[in-house]
């Protein structure tokens, strides 16, 4: 697991660099196992949601935590 950060000012630059990332990352990596994409509120999520569906013609494997619950999970597991 590997974290990357990108910055920027315009939302759709930055999800089309997410979305070009996630399509290499997923050629390596298993069907069965969630890609996680730590976002901070639901409008982000509903937003990139949108943007990978309309980039990609669907979503599927990709999980959008929050960075509290995904702390938890890792801490508890």
């Amino acid at each position: 697991m590997a974290i990357q950060i990108v910055r920027g000012n315009k939302a759709e630059l930055l999800a089309d660099s997410l979305i070009d990332a996630v399509r290499n990352d997923m050629k390596h990596s298993s069907l069965f196992e969630p890609l996680e994409i730590i976002v901070p509120n639901k409008g982000i999520a509903r937003f990139l949601k949108l943007r990978f569906a309309e980039k990609s013609g669907a979503v599927a494997g990709v999980e959008f935590p929050y960075l509290m619950s995904w702390l938890t999970r890792r801490v508890l597991n």
